[in-house]
């Protein structure tokens, strides 16, 4: 049987996961179940610390042990690349010995390298607050979105759903969109599933900055107002502005709740939408 015979029965017999790296938290049993190959073969001391600093052997070599050694470290270091794909094999194959290849994925994706990059990706996402109203949003959803991803790679559960994306706008968004978050919690939106509500969220986010933040740039002058009630004394004031159809004379929101009509039938048309499906 040669090598390439061997390494196939090994992957066989053994049932080795392949291991791709998308899951850091897989890591730790992929190396337990390649360890069990190598000592299956008795060349599992071609990955540890005695071979940390040897090369592998030149192959015009004519002595019979560093034949032997060569023979067994290439099919070491074959089992470990038929182990792995997508970068973790890169990083197999680049490696000039066994030990280095183990090594190298060892570091990258070792139980304490994860610990430590999850712990900094979760502290991202916990300490992320956005201080300036002038962000854009569709910068603010990417982010998040892109630290979601990131910390799905230490397993499924650690993406964040639609709950946490509420929860996570409503806590580091400017209060400017307070009243967003306070129609939300009103009874007709409460009774919506987290992903609907998630969606009028982002809508309404993206209107209000479209229609009152921006504009707020242009002029340069005061704060616009959303005045809801007495409009006495109020001659100074710039006119009431709508966050949604950019109109003035009415606001977007009233008492929490949409009181721009265009809002309304919008709002109303998607829920439609959203029924169908």
């Amino acid at each position: 049987m040669n090598i390439t015979d061997e390494i196939k029965y090994a992957s066989s017999t053994m049932k080795i996961p392949i291991f791709d790296g998308t899951d850091k938290s897989k890591y730790q049993v992929w190396e337990d179940d390649l360890m069990a190959v190598l000592e299956y073969h008795d060349i599992e001391e071609y990955v540890g610390k005695d071979w940390k600093d040897k090369k592998m052997p030149d192959k015009t070599n004519v002595n019979d042990e560093d034949i032997l050694h060569r023979k067994e470290m290439k099919k070491a270091k074959a089992i470990l690349v038929r182990a792995t794909s997508d970068l973790p094999s890169m990083i197999a194959k680049e490696a000039l010995t066994p030990y280095e290849a183990l090594a190298k994925l060892r570091e990258k994706y070792s139980v304490k390298k994860v610990r430590e990059d999850f712990d900094a990706l979760d502290s991202d996402w916990n300490n992320f607050k956005i201080t300036d109203p002038s962000t854009d949003p569709d910068l603010i959803f990417k982010t998040l979105e892109e630290q979601s991803k990131k910390l799905s790679i230490f397993g499924d559960r650690y993406a964040k759903d639609a709950l946490q994306m509420l929860s996570k706008l409503a806590c580091s968004l400017p209060k400017e969109y307070d009243h967003i978050f306070t129609y939300l919690n009103t009874n007709d939106e409460r009774v919506k599933t987290f992903e609907e509500q998630l969606v009028t969220a982002k809508t309404m986010i993206v209107s209000h900055y479209r229609t009152k933040l921006m504009a707020q740039d242009k002029t340069s002058n005061s704060m616009i107002f959303m005045v809801t009630g007495d409009s006495s004394n109020n001659s100074n004031r710039p006119p009431v502005k709508c966050d949604f159809c950019g109109k003035d004379n009415h606001p977007a929101y009233k008492d929490g709740k949409p009181f721009c009509y265009k809002l309304k039938r919008k709002m109303k048309r998607e829920q439609k939408q959203r029924d169908k499906k």
